[in-house]
């Protein structure tokens, strides 16, 4: 996540394309004002952390904002939207009043995450890294429901921004969780184009789902025949967590070295099972394999659609088994987890009073901590 909070000053009627702009590439605007005395009666910011400024100049004595900003707000970088039009005169006086990026207007793809890019570099900041929640499902089970639910909830309960994202080179399964129609063909096309991974490339390829949640699925149609190269998937992984808070990364069941990569790099992951006896066995394989890799994530193990009345192990004896202090149970609702797929939404929206839902809640305050109050 960009780790300067944007004040848009410039005309209104332009500030939704430039704050759309901004939010691709992964900043967020916490206010928009017309003008400088707009900016200075309306502006009332929380706490002394600096902010970015962005500047919409369109005529010459604009830059009397930007030279403002510059001189009353130290510390604080100005970007300056800058009209087509100006001459290299004019460009040289805002230089001069004091902006650290210019960026022409209209602006290409990619024009705003290369100048918000360049003034981390010029004033010393590094990009905030979203935390990493990795769901790997033991074999024979799915945990793509569980996952699209962590990061629904992750978004909508909790008011965290997050990326929900599926590296795989077989079929993609989150899609069809939430019907959602991708942007583009998602992380299989990044993982398999030949030019370099950037940020811009991982920001237009996320569609969003709701408020704060956007998704990158996997392929939506057919087969890759070679795995992702682990360099490129690890750069999208880690490029994807500069664009949000939060990434819930469904990794497949490959069970081969790239999958227990990408879990041991993540700072929690959530190891998905059943509670019938070959589905507990399977999930102690997995759970020993990640333990004999010795990775600093904390492992959080989950019998996903739980029923205490159908038999097989409870929590408490997986525990034992896999010698771990607790094991998280999600309720089985057959009715509302139904409900939820056949509509193509997350469990809360099809089903909001469903008893999976406590479940979920607890397993992502031990993940995240409580939901965000105010």
């Amino acid at each position: 996540m960009y780790p300067y909070r944007v004040v848009y000053v410039g005309p209104p009627d332009r500030a939704d394309s430039l704050v759309g702009g901004l939010a691709d590439a992964g900043a967020a605007t916490e206010g928009r004002f017309a003008d400088l005395a707009a900016l200075r009666a309306g502006w009332h910011p929380s706490g002394s952390e600096p902010r970015l400024f962005a500047v919409w100049l369109q005529r010459p004595e604009d830059t009397e904002v930007v030279r403002a900003l510059a001189e009353t707000v130290p510390g604080s970088p100005v970007l300056a939207l800058v009209e087509r039009e100006c001459d290299a005169a004019a460009l040289y006086e805002v230089s001069r009043a004091g902006a650290a990026q210019l960026v022409p207007v209209p602006w290409e793809e990619g024009d705003l995450a290369l100048a918000l890019g360049v003034v981390l570099r010029q004033f010393g900041r590094a990009a905030r890294v979203g935390r990493l929640i990795a769901v790997a499902a033991a074999p024979d089970t799915d945990a793509s429901a569980l996952a699209v639910n962590i990061a629904a909830e992750v978004a909508g309960h909790w008011r965290v921004d997050c990326v929900l994202a599926e590296p795989t080179a077989r079929l993609g399964r989150l899609n069809s969780y939430l019907a959602a129609v991708p942007r583009s063909g998602g992380s299989h096309e990044l993982l398999t184009r030949s030019d370099p991974l950037t940020l811009s490339a991982v920001q237009q390829s996320l569609t969003p789902v709701a408020e704060r949640l956007r998704l990158l699925p996997g392929p939506l149609t057919g087969f890759a025949l070679q795995p992702p190269d682990p360099a490129r998937l690890a750069k999208l992984i880690d490029l994807a967590r500069q664009l949000t808070e939060c990434v819930v990364l469904c990794v497949p069941n490959t069970f081969d070295a790239a999958e227990f990569d990408t879990l041991a790099a993540a700072e929690d992951v959530v190891l998905v099972g059943g509670q019938q006896v070959p589905a507990v066995y399977a999930l102690k394989q997995l759970h020993d394999q990640l333990a004999a890799r010795r990775s600093a994530g904390a492992r959080h193990v989950v019998l996903d659609r739980y029923d205490p009345h159908r038999g097989g192990a409870d929590p408490r004896k997986v525990a034992d088994l896999l010698s771990v202090p607790e094991v998280w149970a999600v309720a089985d609702d057959p009715e509302a987890w139904t409900a939820a797929a056949n509509a193509g939404v997350p469990l809360r929206a099809a089903a909001p009073r469903s008893r999976a839902l406590a479940d979920l809640g607890r397993l992502i305050t031990r993940l995240i901590g409580p939901p965000r109050v105010g």
